[in-house]
């Protein structure tokens, strides 16, 4: 009998950081908390992709490192088959810590950084066939890193298990690392914009090869990427869900399809909008009007009231600036907009000129659920 239980869970958490900067002290701000994550939930099953999509510093990378137990959330909980990953809530479970780890992995975004540069691929494929198939004999560990190098492209084998990482090309270094969490036969994947210091041509051929292996180890992927072409690919391809952050709250989350096509979110389309295609031949010509009020973010520590985008959304109204949206469920996607509400106050509430927008800042002000 299948079990209920997702194979991944986030509930509510929240991460934040102290920021005691020489700047900020100066201005009297050093202990002002960053909210890198602000109450996000998300639901991860067994062959599953979430991509998570949004601008650098929006909390994306820091929401994928608690979900795979390398960032403890400051509020909240992660669980790996329903057991609390940091334990907190769980006095007696089932699965222990070196499990737990285990089965989440991670790849970085620079492959070079993570291998060790005095190590060859033989012996980095081999580390994590120790640690998680203590059984295998030397002998099996060499073919089971060979048929490893065979499977991600790296042929014939033999030409590389004895290279090292220097001796290796940016994508073939990515590779590596793809294999190295591969091996350590993981759940769930977390890929940390695992593709974007890659070429286009070689980002095709690596999203591609993360699905062609994720049937055969039976995975799941948390991909992270500032590109929406990316996402929209990737997460497309194998039928997963794309998730938007801004300031490290999730605005719209569901299916790709869903997502790209019919975007809800002022946000999620402005995203659309500055974002090429992967085939240059398949560019949008006719998005010339920038779909923002202004290009600026805003400070993280000191987030805007009300619905945090409202300073930069060229559809905010005045209860924008003093009501925070609540994540709206419609069908299988969720949007924290007030215009997914036909009868919402929204739609009588005065249009915000360029002056009244960029005004009453509430540092982590509490949400309203109304």
């Amino acid at each position: 009998m299948m079990s209920d239980t997702p194979l991944l869970e986030v509930d509510d958490v929240e991460v934040e950081f102290g920021d005691s900067g020489l700047i900020r002290n100066l201005l009297g701000r050093g202990d002002d908390p960053v909210r890198a994550v602000d109450g996000v939930s998300f639901e991860l099953e067994t062959n599953d992709v979430l991509t998570l999509v949004g601008e650098s510093g929006c909390g994306k990378t820091t929401l994928g490192k608690a979900a795979v137990g390398l960032q403890q959330p400051t509020d909240g909980t992660v669980r790996y088959r329903g057991q609390d990953i940091w334990g907190r809530n769980d006095s007696h479970g089932d699965l222990s810590q070196r499990e737990i780890r285990h089965a989440l992995q991670i790849i970085h975004q620079d492959p070079g950084s993570s291998l060790h540069p005095n190590k060859t691929v033989r012996t980095a494929l081999a580390t994590p066939l120790k640690q998680r198939h203590a059984h295998l004999d030397s002998g099996q560990r060499e073919a089971a890193t060979y048929d490893m190098l065979e499977r991600i492209g790296l042929k014939p084998a033999g030409a590389y298990a004895d290279r090292y990482p220097h001796q290796l090309s940016g994508g073939e270094k990515q590779r590596v690392a793809l294999a190295r969490a591969l091996l350590m036969s993981p759940d769930v994947i977390f890929a940390d914009e695992a593709v974007s210091a890659l070429d286009v041509s070689l980002r095709v051929e690596m999203m591609d090869l993360m699905y062609e292996l994720q049937d055969i180890v039976d995975t799941s992927f948390v991909f992270i990427s500032h590109d929406m072409a990316n996402a929209r690919y990737f997460t497309k391809k194998i039928g997963g869900r794309i998730s938007i952050m801004y300031l490290g709250e999730i605005v719209e989350i569901g299916p790709a399809d869903t997502v790209i096509n019919d975007p809800e979110h002022p946000y999620t389309r402005a995203l659309q909008w500055a974002t090429p295609a992967l085939d240059p031949r398949k560019a949008d010509s006719n998005s010339d009007n920038l779909p923002l009020r202004t290009i600026d973010i805003p400070d993280p520590s000191d987030p805007p009231s009300g619905c945090r985008f409202h300073t930069r959304c060229p559809e905010a109204r005045e209860v924008c600036r003093h009501r925070h949206p609540p994540s709206l469920q419609s069908d299988d996607r969720k949007v924290s907009c007030f215009r997914s509400d036909d009868g919402h106050e929204y739609w009588d509430s005065p249009e915000l000129d360029e002056v009244t927008a960029d005004t009453g800042r509430v540092s982590h002000a509490p949400h309203s659920n109304d």
